[in-house]
């Protein structure tokens, strides 16, 4: 799915927007497969949830820049 994603076409502007997207995108992913296992292995959990925090902070981030960039009006 990734593979797919990335090789969508977006503006020049939003080249770099668009790969930490998909990287806020892979670690989202990434921090829930890890959830799934919590049975067999809880401090990857809880490795993987301590990232959760500083991910949300990314996305803000994200969000900001994309408002920037968006016209006015």
């Amino acid at each position: 799915m990734f593979e797919a994603i990335k090789k969508v076409p977006v503006p020049s502007n939003f080249a770099e927007i668009h790969k930490e997207q998909l990287d806020i995108l892979f670690t989202t992913a990434s921090i829930f497969e890890a959830v799934k296992e919590i049975e067999e292995d809880p401090l990857k959990v809880i490795v993987a949830l301590s990232q959760y925090q500083n991910l949300q902070n990314r996305l803000r981030d994200l969000f900001v820049q994309i408002a920037k960039l968006l016209p006015k009006g």
